[in-house]
């Protein structure tokens, strides 16, 4: 399993930053706080956050970096109507479909919100840890 912390001072989320200001959704933004596919670029794929800032998703960041294979998978659907992890692809999918609509979502909490990434990433092989 690999390993993805997110520190939540610096995480963008819901449409905020950390300190509840609202931000453009990206991968980073140009004071590198990064939304959780951001951690999970650069801790897992050592992609830096100027390789992503202001691009909004793994995909517009595969067009720079071609060998980026780790975190995205083709969808197969389960219960819940999330990606259930099955069969791995190289583009964006229901992997990080489902994370940016989960840490983009205005209308939930951080600790659903947090619940929900852990069990999505999770699927993938990889578990999030959320620090501070």
């Amino acid at each position: 399993m690999k390993n993805v912390t997110i520190d939540r001072k610096t995480w963008l989320r819901g449409g905020r930053n950390g300190l509840g200001v609202i931000t453009d959704s990206f991968l980073c933004n140009t004071e590198n706080h990064m939304c959780c596919l951001g951690f999970a670029l650069n801790q897992i794929e050592s992609i830096a956050p100027e390789a992503m800032t202001g691009n909004g998703s793994p995909y517009e960041v595969l067009k720079m970096d071609s060998d980026f294979t780790t975190i995205t998978y083709v969808a197969e659907i389960d219960d819940d109507g999330l990606y259930d992890g099955s069969r791995e692809i190289s583009t964006d999918n229901l992997l990080t479909d489902d994370a940016i609509r989960i840490n983009d979502n205005g209308g939930i909490s951080d600790t659903e919100r947090e619940q929900k990434l852990i069990t999505i990433f999770a699927k993938s092989d990889i578990q999030l840890t959320f620090i501070n």
